[in-house]
């Protein structure tokens, strides 16, 4: 076993802020993150402490940005509670720049999504074997979920141009978000880049209870 490769990877531990209510906090010791047969993996652990589990990000590492195809292979973890996601959120941040944001604003209702969040996957224990690809920006969300037809390794992608969003599962097209002349519902331009996040979430808003 060993640690994912620090010059792409930063490994969330105690200090990352948690919301929606989850249960978890991310810790970064080989039992919650560690590349174990060629694979990463992130484990959520309930110990005599709480839950712990495991979030890596290309924050400052590696940028994604328009023209790009985006995939991982992966298998999903079972159980109620579980929340595992593989998105992205903006790394250099252009529209909220732009508002010269005040800390009121940061804590205001999807001020951040100004500059959008991406889901590419997202799965909830409480649904088994449904996963949903979802388009945050400040004026919308738009979601699209899909059956898997079994538990093993399933490789998620997107692929992001001038005019869309398109998001899929192996060979399935399960969605595509069409761009728009308001940065209110297309903040996926050139000048937007963002960052990578993986992680498994407990509980919270989508976990929803743990057992």
């Amino acid at each position: 076993s060993s640690e994912p490769n620090a010059a792409y990877w930063n490994i969330a531990n105690a200090s990352q802020p948690i919301y929606n209510d989850e249960q978890q906090k991310y810790d970064s010791s080989l039992s919650n993150v560690r590349v174990e047969g060629g694979n990463l993996v992130l484990e959520a652990r309930n110990g005599a402490n709480g839950i712990t589990s495991g979030m890596i990000n290309t924050k400052g590492k590696v940028k994604i940005s328009q023209g790009s195809r985006l995939e991982a292979r992966i298998k999903l973890p079972k159980g109620r509670g579980v929340w595992p996601a593989f998105w992205l959120l903006s790394d250099n941040q252009p529209f909220t720049t732009a508002l010269n944001p005040t800390d009121a604003d940061w804590n205001s209702d999807r001020f951040y999504m100004h500059d959008g969040e991406i889901d590419i996957m997202e799965s909830y224990g409480t649904y088994p074997g449904v996963v949903e690809s979802t388009v945050h920006t400040f004026a919308q969300s738009y979601e699209r979920q899909l059956s898997l037809k079994d538990e093993g390794f399933h490789t998620y992608w997107m692929e992001w141009s001038s005019d869309k969003l398109v998001f899929g599962v192996d060979g399935t097209v399960v969605s595509t978000y069409a761009s728009d002349p308001s940065p209110l519902k297309w903040p996926y331009t050139s000048s937007n880049q963002m960052y990578v996040i993986l992680n498994v979430a407990m509980g919270g808003s989508g976990g929803g209870q743990i057992i």
